[in-house]
């Protein structure tokens, strides 16, 4: 088995992106692996793109090309701008007229620590016809044999 992308990272050792990782498009809607595209080129347009996986479960062949020199089992992926990107909105309506609290002990479980530390204020879960945007951890995406 190959060692992650972080490990080599944490270990100093340079790791160098294929020219076919820059083919795959990941936006930031959908789920994977079906939100993701492969453009026909690095330098492909958008209307030019192939799915990473078919609607028949196959895989696009660039999914068994290595992605990484050396090769890695696993590599996160994930968007630092995203990582204050709820605290921020939260901060741009937590004093329109139209924001939408719920108690914080309406919450359940899913919501050990909000943002909010004053109670009478609540969570804000709605403003301007937007929910809240939840805080996204990274994903892990791991290398399975034989797919």
């Amino acid at each position: 088995m190959y060692p992650s992308f972080e490990g080599l990272r944490q270990n100093k050792q340079r790791v160098v992106f294929s020219e076919d990782f820059s083919r795959l498009y990941w936006p930031l809607r959908g789920t994977f692996p079906t939100a993701l595209s492969v453009m026909k080129t690095m330098r492909g347009a958008l209307q030019e793109m192939e799915p990473l996986q078919h609607e028949d479960g196959s895989w696009h062949e660039i999914a068994s090309i290595p992605l990484t020199e050396p090769k890695v089992s696993s590599i996160n992926a994930f968007i630092p701008l995203l990582d204050d990107y709820e605290g921020n909105w939260v901060a741009w309506h937590e004093h329109h007229e139209a924001a939408e609290y719920v108690k914080n002990s309406n919450l359940g479980a899913r919501h050990e620590y909000p943002f909010e530390t004053d109670p009478a204020m609540g969570y804000l879960v709605k403003c301007c016809g937007q929910d809240r945007p939840e805080y996204k951890d990274s994903l892990t995406i791991q290398y399975i044999r034989g797919y």
